[in-house]
């Protein structure tokens, strides 16, 4: 382990600490170059032994005699890491310049590929003459990254399309700003933040490398019967689009010129399209019929906007909805709502427990609950899996009713203090989300119950959240996250940065798996048998 840069050392932390942002001892000694290191006698049990111990630590509930699990946080995981490093740096002053091996950092990277393995100088010279553009290696790309980005370690949009190598790129037609945008949208962020860390960065730069590896379309391997007109010639090659099911907003970014429009030509790349042509279950006139009637964008007779698309995706698929068997639906629909009340049965005999929202409850309930909450998204009655979510769908004040989150349940609440005031404990929790064109701001209000009555108290939590469309890193299937980036906690006449209080971190970013009119099932985004659910009060 060699000394890096706090970016890269809070990145592989993401990564490997749990849902609440900590990471175990056996976690730690888990990790290849820890094992490496121990095996190899270069690091001794004892001195590992002797840095965690050094290191402070965050008790959280456990099956252990004791019932507490001692937790590091980013901010030890990364002492952690200098103290080991300061063993190497002790060994290498003895050492001098002697020609001993040195430990390497073994911290994992994205790789950024490459169309050869070839080291000769004279071909990569004669490549870049060639190219106008030409790919960092990774080392490069961590040097700039470190350049461009801000004193935590992070990189915003914006920083990154001003930057030297995008901005060119742009300015010479390489690369269009709807490009730039799709990658930014599918490149992976630091958690609870709208920026890159380093290995954001190199991500999106492998995923700027794949643009310009073109492909041609095989004229020998597609059928002309099926062309509604031959392609235009683009500022990009195009491929076929060969995926079924995709949202329709992910076609239109495939399949749209330079100019963010789609004229009739362009749904040549549709490729789901061309086999329902294809298969004569539609014909090209029809086709043509629909596109002539939809709207056209502004400054153009000819093609159509993204909403226009939406239009033409939704009225195809209209053709093609299965008929409803009535009997059958109102059946399911049924047996949903008798799930759902059983659920709801459950948790409204919590309510008169000692401590309200399950955060008492015992492992045996939880493994009920999450039973339950898989029979219920499953149900007909889930707009989750429709896709017809939006901010829009979610504004309104929720009651927290019960929640399986070890953080919460370690601090009796969302900020702890009804564990820390003499007296006092958690009552209530609400989420108040609400949305306008440019804004989106979330306030919790947290209910301490004090003795006597006159000294309870709200300790309201302010910060924004957004939704974000994504495809779940465990399973593989699209989901909707909601994040929070909390701000402030107030509370009396007290009021303090929210990045300060570690336990409201437990809701910062949570999967949507289930919504309906009156409740939202949120679960962990790394760990999914963690659940918080609401009913709109």
């Amino acid at each position: 382990m060699t000394n890096t840069d706090d970016g890269s050392l809070q990145a592989l932390f993401t990564k490997l600490c749990d849902q609440d942002g900590l990471m175990t001892k056996d976690s730690l000694l888990k990790l290849e170059d820890t094992q490496s290191m121990l095996s190899d006698g270069d690091l001794l049990q004892a001195e590992f032994d002797d840095i965690w111990t050094r290191a402070p630590k965050f008790p959280v509930p456990s099956g252990t005699a004791n019932g507490v699990e001692e937790k590091i946080d980013v901010d030890s995981f990364i002492q952690v890491y200098r103290d080991i490093d300061d063993l190497f740096e002790d060994d290498d002053d003895e050492e001098g310049s002697d020609g001993s091996e040195q430990i390497v950092d073994d911290i994992p990277k994205p790789v950024t590929p490459t169309e050869d393995n070839a080291s000769d100088d004279e071909k990569t010279v004669a490549a870049d003459e060639e190219d106008p553009y030409v790919a960092m290696d990774e080392e490069e790309l961590e040097d700039k990254f470190k350049e461009i980005c801000d004193a935590s370690g992070l990189l915003s949009k914006d920083t990154l399309r001003k930057w030297e190598e995008i901005s060119n790129l742009i300015s010479e037609g390489m690369l269009g700003l709807d490009e730039f945008n799709q990658l930014w949208e599918s490149t992976n962020k630091r958690p609870g933040t709208e920026s890159f860390d380093v290995d954001g960065f190199l991500s999106f730069n492998v995923a700027l490398d794949d643009l310009f590896v073109f492909e041609e379309i095989d004229d020998g391997k597609v059928d002309e019967s099926a062309e509604i007109i031959t392609p235009a010639k683009s500022f990009r090659e195009r491929v076929v689009i060969t995926e079924y099911d995709l949202p329709p907003a992910v076609i239109f970014a495939a399949i749209a010129n330079e100019n963010l429009l789609v004229g009739l030509d362009d749904l040549f790349y549709w490729g789901e399209l061309r086999e329902v042509l294809d298969s004569g279950e539609l014909k090209k006139e029809e086709i043509k019929d629909m596109f002539e009637k939809i709207p056209k964008s502004s400054g153009s007779s000819e093609k159509i906007d993204e909403n226009g698309f939406v239009i033409l995706y939704d009225t195809i698929n209209d053709l093609f909805e299965e008929e409803v068997d009535t009997d059958a639906d109102k059946k399911a629909i049924s047996n949903a709502l008798e799930i759902k009340e059983k659920l709801l049965s459950m948790l409204r005999k919590m309510e008169s427990s000692e401590i309200p929202c399950g955060l008492d409850s015992s492992e045996k309930t939880q493994e009920k609950v999450l039973s339950l909450v898989g029979e219920v998204e499953r149900s007909p009655t889930n707009i989750v899996t429709t896709g017809n979510v939006d901010k829009m769908s979610l504004v309104g004040v929720w009651d927290l009713v019960y929640t399986s989150s070890g953080m919460m349940q370690f601090n009796q609440g969302l900020t702890g203090l009804g564990g820390s005031v003499p007296n006092g404990k958690f009552e209530s929790l609400k989420q108040k989300l609400t949305s306008t064109k440019y804004l989106s701001d979330v306030e919790y209000i947290e209910r301490i119950a004090a003795v006597p009555e006159t000294s309870s108290f709200d300790a309201i939590v302010t910060g924004d959240w957004e939704l974000k469309k994504t495809v779940s890193l465990l399973t593989g299937s699209p989901s909707i996250i909601m994040v929070i980036e909390p701000k402030d906690v107030k509370y009396g006449p007290t009021s303090t940065r929210a990045d300060h209080w570690k336990s409201v971190r437990s809701m910062n970013m949570l999967d949507l798996s289930y919504l309906d009119d009156d409740t939202r099932i949120m679960r962990g985004n790394t760990s999914t048998d963690t659940l918080f659910i609401f009913k709109r009060a």
